[in-house]
């Protein structure tokens, strides 16, 4: 199914603002709770490899599920739609997920578990709705779409940042879990009854789990390019992707804040501002202009400014090369996935945009590995989180180079 109906500005609000909510619990969990749980939780020469390999496989498994979610409802049929079914039962799958995180307090199992369902839920939520850009937004329009997207992405880890990093400063670790609800729930009712009447079948055939999982690794329809479009993405996310969840971390021990989740929050909303800016107006360009040489110029100064950052030694200085690296992320927050819907092929949207998340999902995933191995062996010291900023500038050089092989778009 192409979407050839040019859409309203109204209606591309009430279809993105989903995004805030899922990126107020991504952001909330990723940078100040699930760190906070483990600081509880572990002792101090385990908590850096404990939250990378909880996060890493949280998000592998999520990773999974948003495939799986996104071939699935390639082909469901039901009498609320396609993509609706797996998008509400995930949101309704976090609900028990949050109040049992604001209820116990952490140990170790119950926060790895809180983790991965969090992960499944969400992903099954998310590999569900991403389809809906190439389903619902013609080509001429979907960078304005993917651009609004962006920005409602930022906006929801501008207000995770700022409420959740709040509340942990305050040391309310469970009000931080509850408020996620009210941010993921209404958002969600309102995306859901934007897409209410759109939302139809494709008349592919439908898929059960076995079928989906086949399909997984042997897509019956091919799109040239598209695998260099998600692998070099991945190289440049790998970049940040890892760092927010040793932020809080950084600004205890190497600048030595005295409230450090207050810094996280601080350097969070200056980073979003200017990624916001960045989101909407380029998505907007690139429907004009074309979408691979903005990525690739985002990614290769995405490089210079991550590898700058360690030697910034003080906090405002800091905030002015993390804003520089935030401005190059909310490009991609918004082009990437654009680019994705381009090449996706028609009948297979919810399969290819499932593997466009592979850029997201499998960096969120390497990256606190490869980060918490660093922390691991060199400490957290200036030198420990120098070589993890520079690493991270090497991904981003390394991801550009790879999109230089993506069809022109």
């Amino acid at each position: 199914m192409i979407a050839q109906t040019k859409r309203s500005i109204r209606f591309i609000l009430s279809f993105s603002v989903f995004y805030l909510g899922l990126n107020y619990l991504w952001i909330s969990y990723n940078s100040l709770i699930l760190p906070t749980q483990v600081l509880y939780a572990f002792s101090a020469e385990l908590r850096g490899i404990a939250l990378g390999a909880i996060a890493s496989g949280g998000v592998l498994v999520g990773v999974f599920m948003n495939l799986i979610s996104g071939i699935i409802s390639d082909g469901m049929i039901t009498r609320i739609g396609r993509r609706r079914p797996l998008i509400i039962a995930g949101v309704a799958g976090l609900i028990p997920v949050m109040i049992t995180a604001a209820l116990f307090p952490p140990f170790g199992p119950l926060v790895a578990s809180e983790y991965l369902l969090m992960q499944i839920f969400s992903n099954m939520a998310q590999g569900s709705f991403q389809p809906l850009l190439p389903d619902l937004f013609p080509r001429t329009q979907r960078g304005e779409a993917g651009g609004f997207l962006g920005l409602f992405t930022l906006i929801g880890n501008a207000l995770g940042y700022g409420l959740t990093g709040l509340l942990i400063g305050l040391g309310r670790l469970s009000a931080s879990c509850l408020t996620v609800l009210p941010f993921m729930l209404v958002p969600s009712a309102i995306s859901l009854y934007t897409v209410w009447r759109h939302d139809a079948p494709s008349g592919a055939e439908g898929k059960g789990l076995m079928k989906a999982l086949k399909e997984l690794f042997r897509p019956r329809e091919r799109s040239p390019g598209f695998f260099w479009l998600v692998m070099g993405s991945f190289f440049v996310l790998l970049g940040p992707s890892g760092l927010m969840y040793f932020e809080l971390y950084y600004f205890k021990y190497v600048l030595v804040l005295k409230n450090p989740a207050f810094g996280v929050a601080i350097t969070g909303l200056v980073v979003l501002l200017v990624a916001m800016t960045a989101a909407v107006g380029l998505g907007k360009l690139s429907d004009r202009v074309g979408r691979k040489m903005l990525l690739i110029y985002a990614g290769i100064a995405g490089g210079f400014f991550m590898s700058l950052i360690p030697f910034l030694r003080f906090f405002y200085l800091f905030l002015l090369g993390a804003a520089a690296v935030g401005a190059t992320t909310g490009i991609f927050s918004s082009i990437m996935p654009a680019f994705a819907g381009d090449l996706s092929p028609p009948r297979a949207t919810g399969q290819y945009m499932a593997y466009s998340n592979l850029a997201i999902g499998g960096s969120s995933a390497v990256a606190p590995i490869v980060d918490g191995a660093v922390i691991y062996l060199l400490g957290s010291s200036f030198t420990g989180f120098m070589t993890m900023f520079l690493l991270s500038g090497l991904f981003y050089f390394i991801g550009s180079t790879l999109l230089l092989r993506t069809p022109r778009g």
